[in-house]
């Protein structure tokens, strides 16, 4: 009991920083955690850090880039790489429950971004990828639904 008590603890202070903004989870009023969205597209997969002066908003929220042609990509295929299921865990998702996500525990799948809150989510998410993308597009609608302003 006093393991969940810690680990409630530490998810109520790591949660705080995240709200919902349009229709994708923010931390400090920018999706992904200010990580370019097109560098979990790279070959490397190396994770860098957009600036304001380059930021897009799509469907009520605002996504930082690296450069004006990630800008510029991101606003000719936004669906292609905004993170799936608004920013939250995908696993939770396919599970009926909204948790945020780390935007630093990914996946890219079929061209897609999943995002993830931690690496046990992730493993697990792995078991099952094809069910747990369906039952997440089946229940993300819902539970998108019960989030002020909605969500993807």
């Amino acid at each position: 009991m006093k393991q969940f008590a810690i680990c409630a603890g530490v998810m109520c202070v790591w949660v705080a920083g995240w709200a919902q903004a349009g229709e994708f989870l923010e931390e400090k009023g920018v999706a992904l955690g200010r990580i370019d969205a097109l560098s979990y597209f790279s070959p490397d997969q190396r994770l860098i850090y957009g600036d304001q002066q380059r930021s897009v908003t799509y469907k009520g929220a605002k996504f930082y880039f690296v450069t004006n042609s990630h800008a510029e990509a991101f606003k000719s295929d936004p669906e292609h790489f905004a993170p799936q299921f608004g920013g939250y865990d995908a696993l939770a998702a396919s599970q009926g429950n909204r948790v945020p996500a780390n935007p630093r525990v990914f996946a890219i799948q079929d061209g897609r971004l999943y995002l993830f809150s931690d690496r046990e989510s992730l493993r697990r998410w792995k078991e099952q990828i094809a069910a747990n993308i369906e039952r997440a597009n089946q229940t993300w609608l819902t539970l998108a639904s019960a989030i002020p302003g909605g969500a993807q």
